[in-house]
Parts: C-alpha cells; sequence; structure tokens
C-alpha cells in the first residue's frame, strides 16, 4: 500500500521504480530523498539514468510536478503528490522556506 492514506496502489513504495533504485543506491536509506526529486541533481540524473538502463531504453524522461500540476488544471494543494513530495493532500512548505518543497504534513484548520 502506499504510504499516503488516501492511496490505494501501489502495492509496495517498491513496486515505484525510482523508489526501488533509491534503495539500491542508497542500501535502504532515505536521507537523500530530496534530492532524488530535484532533476537538476546528480542522484536524480543517476537515478534515471540506471532506471533506464535496467528498462533496456535510450531514454527517459520525468515530467517535472509544477508541469504535472498544470496540465492537471487544479491547485496543487487539491492534488495528492505524495509520490513526488510526499504531500498527500493540502501541503504547504514549512515557514522559513520560501518556494521549497512543501513539508508533507497537511495543513491544520
Amino acid at each position: 500500500m502506499c504510504a499516503a492514506p488516501s492511496c490505494a496502489t501501489p502495492s509496495s513504495a517498491f513496486d515505484l521504480a525510482g523508489r526501488r533504485t533509491i534503495h539500491e543506491l542508497e542500501g535502504g536509506s532515505d536521507k537523500h530523498l530530496a534530492e532524488y526529486t530535484n532533476p537538476r541533481s546528480d542522484r536524480y540524473t543517476t537515478m534515471v539514468d540506471r532506471i533506464g538502463q535496467r528498462l533496456s531504453l535510450t531514454s527517459l524522461r520525468y515530467q517535472e510536478l509544477p508541469d504535472l500540476v498544470e496540465s492537471i488544471g487544479l491547485p496543487k494543494e487539491r492534488i495528492c503528490t505524495y509520490c513526488w513530495d510526499g504531500c498527500d493532500g493540502p501541503c504547504r512548505a514549512p515557514k522559513g522556506d520560501g518556494d521549497k518543497k512543501s513539508s508533507g504534513k497537511k495543513d491544520k484548520e
């Protein structure tokens, strides 16, 4: 089961190619997850290259989160982006983080 409470699939985080590859590269540690979500980081590039090799692809690219949100046409706060940034529903960046990634925690009303 996906760790997001509202998600019914996949049955395991390791069903996701990215999470499986991060696990292989980091030896099971989640210490550098944020770097793997940044398309401009070396870790992200390594992950995508490894997935492409495993699938025997000559090229592989992932859509970036802001582009995905724009294509859906809803505010990000109304979309579960847990697989991308750990946010399941309404999320906001921690105070002082400016435009950095969301905290992965729901807003409290």
